[in-house]
């Protein structure tokens, strides 16, 4: 019963390790580096970020890209 269980947990506790990194790099109109680190969520134009307890951001896909894990 114990094989059993440690063979049906043990994909489960793998999955997490693999999940995507939530890092992004903006850049304003002239090419300068404006914000790079992690986005709180994704909507379908843009990325919404956590700066610090009382500010957030948005910034447009057009300015920012994913940066690989």
């Amino acid at each position: 019963m114990c094989i059993a269980l440690f063979f049906v947990c043990l994909p489960i506790g793998c999955a997490a390790p693999f999940q995507e990194a939530k890092e992004i790099e903006c850049v304003d109109r002239d090419g300068d580096l404006i914000y790079t680190g992690p986005y709180d969520e994704e909507t379908w134009n843009g990325y919404v970020v956590q700066l610090d307890d009382r500010t957030g951001a948005f910034y447009s896909k057009g300015m920012c890209h994913k940066l690989p894990a």
